[in-house]
């Protein structure tokens, strides 16, 4: 249990009591003040509670040497914010944002430092491409790869860009198609058809839009086929573009 005291008092008019007692009396703790300089804790200078010059009430320990006041700590509470903002005295530490990817996944991140409410994020967008020009044919009358037309992304949904020129060398038909893993993207298949009047070396076109999502092992392919013939592919491009 702590050891408790109650100081002697004498009471006079003079002292603000209506009684006047000749001895004293142990201090009434439910009614009465005590007046002093100050309260020093444990005899000791650096620990203490005493009037500053301007009356207010200041209170001082090994922390706070030089003594703060009520109003100092209420000054500094209602200066917390700007305080440790960036430009304040006391800053929360702040770097530059992350570059967002379509590659990337949300995280929660581990960085000791936090971001400004007007930061920026460079955006990059995972994309992939193959092309070629060199002249390719194929009398294969089941879809077989378009020469240099395959891509194998990590998982996740792609726009892909499909295109192709070629030339038939008899009047019939061509294919193409885009295939995913081994299968045929369904209503991808575009057929050009060589008309009497047309010449061997006329260049058809196709081209292929789609969303497509993939599982991190399949491959996206141009495949071609032919009823008759010999089919030639020049100008071919396979672009795909992450989303998601």
């Amino acid at each position: 249990m702590v050891d408790r005291v109650k100081p002697l008092k004498f009471e006079t008019p003079e002292l603000g009591t209506q009684n006047n007692r000749r001895f004293p009396t142990e201090i009434d703790p439910a009614e009465d003040y005590v007046a002093a300089k100050g309260v020093s804790f444990e005899a000791s200078e650096d620990r203490r509670i005493n009037l500053d010059g301007s009356g207010d009430i200041q209170f001082t320990d090994a922390t706070n040497p030089t003594g703060r006041t009520l109003r100092n700590i209420t000054e500094q509470l209602n200066s917390h914010a700007s305080r440790h903002s960036p430009t304040g005295a006391d800053p929360l530490p702040t770097e530059a944002a992350v570059t967002v990817s379509t590659s990337t996944t949300n995280t929660e991140g581990n960085a000791d430092s936090f971001a400004r409410s007007n930061h920026t994020h460079k955006v990059e967008i995972t994309s992939s491409t193959v092309k070629a020009s060199a002249s390719t044919s194929t009398t294969s009358t089941v879809a077989v790869l378009l020469s240099g037309m395959s891509v194998t992304p990590a998982a996740g949904t792609y726009k892909i860009m499909a295109h192709a020129s070629a030339t038939l060398s008899v009047n019939t038909t061509m294919f193409f198609s885009l295939f995913v893993g081994g299968a045929i993207v369904t209503d991808s298949e575009g057929a050009r058809v060589r008309a009497n009047n047309n010449v061997a070396t006329q260049r058809m076109d196709w081209n292929y839009f789609d969303d497509i999502v993939v599982n991190g092992s399949q491959a996206i392919e141009i495949r071609w086929r032919t009823t008759t013939g010999t089919a030639t592919a020049f100008d071919r491009q396979l672009s795909i573009l992450k989303v998601s």
